[in-house]
């Protein structure tokens, strides 16, 4: 029965994605065999089938799919990690005993290692290259051609946990100022934002974020016009989906954009809301420094009414 339930859920949940059987294919897993699970004449191991619900960006159903002791333990333990609120040594332990369970590593338990491990020191004090290095491994167990360039060969459909470690990745970049690779990362994750497979979930987490990054490369290479076009579209974005997070930065840039540009009008109408929503979250440094920065850097004197 489990057998059935589990092909019929993926064939439903595929379409409804409008994925092809070739999107949930990795490593040995090929077209043949997606179709005979689809179709309820075959149940493969409990690793192929986190692998293929993994592509489909749900959690696998544990009370259809017959298991072992091992790796129903295995699965509490990882969901246990992935809950967690532990100091770091603690976290730290349950990954090596989700490592070193006696079921074995897949490409996605892999995934999930390096990601958590990474995850977990950079809460900490860590060295940004071993942190480049882990989410690496980490996209590189289900994207063996993926490239820091963002010359990799391009699916339909991208897991949660491989688009974190590709916004990680993106932004150590940046931190490192390897800005061009970043750019490249930056807007790959933009393009895929708005195709029709992405999960609203994960648009809701990534848009303006990714928007946010690029408008900063392209700031600093003079295309004023397209950063005030980018910011526009992710203030959007936040509005539609009432999202306050990041709502504050892109209306500045949007609004220094329209310094530079000479519409100095036109600046008023980001930063008065702007000023609004930080004295809303009591942040009077920030607006001090805004100010500041407006005065000294672009020569744009506020009027007293805008951060009254």
């Amino acid at each position: 029965m489990g057998q059935q339930y589990i092909g019929a859920i993926i064939k439903e949940f595929r379409k409804r994605k409008n994925l092809t059987q070739d999107d949930l294919c990795i490593g040995d897993l090929d077209t043949v065999t997606i179709s005979r699970i689809e179709n309820g004449h075959t149940m493969p191991q409990l690793g192929v089938i986190k692998q293929i619900f993994a592509r489909l960006g749900m959690r696998t159903p544990m009370n259809l799919i017959p298991v072992t002791d091992e790796e129903f333990e295995k699965y509490i333990l990882q969901k246990n990690i992935e809950e967690s609120e532990r100091e770091q040594s603690d976290f730290l332990e349950l990954l090596e005993q989700f490592k070193d369970n006696p079921v074995g590593m897949d490409a996605f338990d892999w995934q999930f290692y390096y990601s958590y491990k990474a995850l977990c020191l950079e809460k900490g004090q860590c060295d940004k290259d071993e942190l480049l290095n882990l989410y690496l491994s980490a996209i590189k167990e289900t994207l063996p051609s993926f490239s820091m360039d963002a010359n990799f060969k391009k699916r339909n459909y991208y897991t949660p946990n491989e688009l974190l470690c590709i916004y990680k990745i993106a932004c150590l970049m940046l931190n490192t100022q390897n800005r061009k690779q970043a750019y490249k990362l930056f807007q790959f994750l933009y393009d895929y934002m708005q195709c029709e497979n992405i999960d609203e979930d994960e648009k809701d987490k990534y848009f303006a974020v990714v928007i946010l990054n690029i408008c900063k490369c392209k700031e600093e290479s003079g295309n004023f016009e397209s950063v005030l076009q980018l910011s526009e579209q992710g203030i959007n974005f936040l509005i539609e989906k009432d999202i306050l997070d990041k709502l504050t930065d892109l209306l500045y840039i949007k609004a220094k954009m329209e310094i530079i540009l000479g519409r100095s009008e036109s600046s008023l109408k980001s930063l008065r809301p702007m000023f609004i929503i930080l004295k809303y979250q009591k942040e009077q440094g920030q607006i001090d420094e805004i100010c500041n920065e407006l005065k000294n850097k672009y020569n744009y004197i506020l009027p007293d009414w805008i951060t009254a």
